[in-house]
């Protein structure tokens, strides 16, 4: 059994799914073309032909809404696929603390609280282990926010 995962996310799709929440979403004929390529290719494996194309990744302008733009999408194999993309996608997505700390320069304590006050954004893991998301990090993430000073305001560059 084959779906889609949104590597943004980790969420898992059905074909139903991934119709109304991304397709639908999507203003234009030309804009959808890549999700109806990747829909394509989902119907291909389950009926066990190889497929043409098994990722896409959305533009960055009109008339990808914003909450889409950059997002990649790829088919995997229920359970175990879905499971790994899982774990790369949360060892991509966030840090510990302790790797938040030492990039921001700070102690851990000062890492949850600025979690617990939003200056950051994390949540707590079901482990218990308080998690940073990678982006609101600066220096962490694939773009750059503004620095944070040590007291967690916003400094000009």
């Amino acid at each position: 059994m084959f779906s889609i995962l949104d590597k943004r996310t980790g969420h898992h799709l059905t074909r139903g799914q991934f119709l109304g929440s991304v397709v639908d979403a999507i203003e234009t004929e030309r804009g959808r073309k890549p999700c109806y390529e990747l829909l394509e290719g989902l119907d291909a494996v389950q009926r066990g032909d190889t497929p043409t194309i098994t990722a896409i990744t959305l533009g960055r302008v009109w008339p990808i809404p914003e909450f889409l733009r950059g997002a990649t999408f790829q088919l995997v194999e229920a359970d175990a696929d879905v499971e790994r993309w899982i774990q790369e996608w949360r060892e991509e997505a966030f840090l510990s603390v302790e790797q938040a700390s030492r990039l921001l320069q700070v102690d851990e304590g000062t890492v949850v609280s600025w979690i617990e006050s939003g200056r950051l954004l994390g949540a707590k893991a079901p482990d218990g282990l308080w998690r940073v998301l990678r982006e609101s990090v600066p220096g962490a993430g694939p773009s750059e926010p503004d620095r944070l000073s040590r007291d967690g305001r916003a400094e000009s560059s």
